[in-house]
Order: structure tokens, then sequence, then C-alpha cells
């Protein structure tokens, strides 16, 4: 964090914080598969992620991704999210620091 630390109302100090401890995660794993050594390149093992959505009728008729809208399921409904919804209900704030108090040592 660089930025102020707030004592008071009237009273800002420009503070920079470090990391002293960070959890380092492992490397993801490739996706690999013996069926991709029979693919146009098959000095590589890869997977090539292919993804279609269809409606849920008989025919199951493919819907091409930008005809997609978001929807939560509330109760057995399921309610469209516009992105103009989404944004409205982002939590905006300013980065600081505020001090609100002190405590007696001991």
């Amino acid at each position: 964090f660089r930025g102020p630390m707030e004592i008071g109302p009237d009273f800002k100090i420009n503070v920079w914080t470090y990391l002293r401890i960070k959890e380092v995660k492992p490397n993801t794993w490739k996706k690999l598969s013996a069926v991709g050594q029979a693919a146009a390149q098959p000095g590589s093992m890869k997977v090539v992620m292919d993804r279609s959505y269809h409606l849920n009728d008989d025919d199951e008729t493919e819907v091409e991704k930008d005809k997609l809208a978001k929807g939560y399921r509330f109760g057995r409904t399921i309610v469209p999210m516009l992105n103009i919804d989404e944004q409205s209900m982002k939590f905006t704030t300013t980065k600081s620091l505020k001090v609100l108090g002190f405590t007696a040592s001991g």
C-alpha cells in the first residue's frame, strides 16, 4: 500500500507498506492428452478447449456467444443480469489507511 495514513480529519501522513510474507502458489499444470498426439501438431499434446452453447430443446439449437445473457437462479426462476446492473452494484471506494483510535498499553 502506498498512500496517505489518516490519523484525524486534518492530519495525513504518506506511508509505504511492504509484504514480509507472501503465499506462493505452484504454477498451473498444462492440459495434455494422448489423443492430442494424433492432432495436427503431433509434437505437442496440448488440449484445445472448444466451448459451444445450446438451447434446452429437442433440436439442441446452437446459440452464438454474443447472444447469451448472464443470469442468476432465484428459486426456480432465472433473473437476468445486465452489465449496467452489475456495474451499479460494484462497491467503489478510495484507497486509504485510517487510524480509528488508540488504546492504553499494558
